[in-house]
């Protein structure tokens, strides 16, 4: 249905917008970390083998750019609204 294609189309949209603004907020190795780690699901080890991090700090920048990224999308909706 047209509807949910719209949606869906809309929320992808949304989502990349809000982590193209955070991004530019955020160090380029913050932005690596989470991108390997929670966008191309690498696993941990992986991630800090590849940068030269610790697993920690991995958690950390998914912990932090999550928020981030769940805080614009709330903002940007608002701004809809």
């Amino acid at each position: 249905n047209m509807e949910s294609v719209w949606d869906e189309e809309w929320q992808k949209n949304l989502v990349g917008a809000a982590m193209e603004n955070v991004k530019r907020k955020i160090t380029p190795r913050q932005y690596q970390m989470f991108d390997l780690y929670v966008i191309k699901e690498w696993p941990v080890r992986d991630v800090t083998g590849t940068l030269r991090v610790s697993a920690a700090q991995v958690y950390l920048a998914k912990l932090r750019v999550s928020r981030m990224v769940q805080a614009e999308i709330r903002r940007l909706e608002s701004k809809v609204k």
